[in-house]
């Protein structure tokens, strides 16, 4: 599938933004009308040397809770 420059700087802003690739994956569909696998999006972003965000650690000092 061939993505237009607009549509992969998109994809990149969601990156950004903190998206996790299940929700980058909803956006596509969503917004710019690109159905892919989750699988195909994992691709996708490799391709393009795309990385999401990992979650921010917890703040030292805090206790975890269960």
């Amino acid at each position: 599938m061939n993505l237009t420059d607009a549509q992969k700087q998109q994809i990149s802003t969601w990156l950004d933004e903190g998206l996790k690739v299940a929700d980058v994956q909803k956006k596509m569909i969503a917004e710019l009308g690109v159905t892919m696998t989750y699988m195909e999006v994992r691709f996708l972003l490799d391709d393009l040397r795309l990385k999401p965000k990992d979650p921010e650690p917890p703040k030292a000092g805090s206790e975890a809770r269960f």
